[in-house]
């Protein structure tokens, strides 16, 4: 389930990419043109100047690809994931034709895409060899997880086989290589009233043990249908980008994607506000990093 290595140095790394989330194809009244609108700016976006006091007299650069963060569909329907036969803005394949920013999409399965309909988790595996993959882009480490292979859209849930192959993946990678761990929902928490899944909370401890000693800069997540960052133990959690679909009579949310930039020890997420179109006031998230180090276990106390 390995996907394609693109530019394995990190030498002089200057790695740009877009993040959305949660679009929901198929979702409230089918004849908006949301979805299509938000990928006629991405398509623009390049050669935009960064906002004041970010990459300061610099502008954006062209995207290596596009993360979807999940809900791509509503209900995980065929003709929602690809439907040639009806208006292109109605289906998500069909939608993406449009994007000339970059040739390469990725996409990580969401609970709506996982809820009626096995067709999602098919044609994702069947486009990177697997729910769950990993490529390399200019010696950073990307490793797209699925939070629902139990099936179960109300409960996040790695499951045993995952994490083993995710035990793997990282094992080669090595403890310094910088790695993105994205996935729809954040990573799973330990239940806090003792009450909770005894299979949740051994995910919990099993995941916190492979990404202990590896050098994980940030896990990216959607679900939350609005920007934030987060704490996971002693990892960053950042929701890049809100949702990407017309709200008028669905869930509220904020309009935004994610514009990433990861230098040789940097990584800053902007938003990009889709109906204002412009940079939001506010950075989402920023950090320095270091090659070759990985991050250090927590206290037993953190931990517990």
């Amino acid at each position: 389930m390995m996907g394609a290595f693109l530019c394995g140095t990190s030498l002089g790394r200057d790695l740009t990419f877009f993040v959305w989330s949660d679009t929901h194809f198929g979702a409230c009244d089918r004849s908006h043109m949301t979805q299509r609108r938000i990928i006629e700016q991405m398509n623009r976006l390049p050669g935009t100047p960064y906002p004041e006091g970010v990459f300061e007299g610099e502008a954006v650069g062209k995207p290596a690809f596009l993360l979807h963060l999940g809900d791509i569909t509503e209900n995980g329907l065929p003709s929602e994931w690809d439907d040639p036969t009806s208006a292109d803005h109605r289906s998500y394949i069909q939608t993406i034709r449009h994007l000339t920013a970059t040739e390469m999409t990725c996409e990580a399965i969401g609970n709506h895409d996982s809820r009626m309909h096995p067709n999602i988790r098919r044609q994702i595996a069947r486009k990177h060899g697997g729910t769950y993959y990993s490529f390399d882009v200019e010696g950073v480490h990307f490793v797209v997880l699925d939070a629902y292979t139990n099936r179960n859209p109300a409960v996040a849930h790695l499951g045993e086989k995952q994490l083993e192959w995710l035990r793997a993946d990282l094992a080669v990678v090595g403890g310094g290589r910088p790695v993105i761990i994205a996935m729809h929902a954040g990573p799973p928490r330990r239940s806090i009233s003792g009450n909770g899944s005894r299979a949740v909370d051994n995910s919990v401890e099993c995941l916190w043990s492979i990404v202990a000693d590896t050098n994980v800069i940030a896990f990216l997540h959607g679900h939350l249908h609005a920007a934030s960052r987060g704490r996971w133990f002693e990892f960053d959690t950042v929701a890049p980008a809100g949702l990407a679909y017309k709200r008028r009579g669905c869930a509220h949310g904020q309009p935004v994607f994610g514009v990433v930039r990861i230098t040789s020890n940097r990584m800053v997420v902007l938003g990009w506000d889709w109906e204002k179109e412009r940079f939001l006031s506010h950075r989402i998230f920023e950090k320095s990093f270091s090659e070759g180090s990985a991050s250090g276990r927590p206290t037993a106390e953190a931990a517990r």
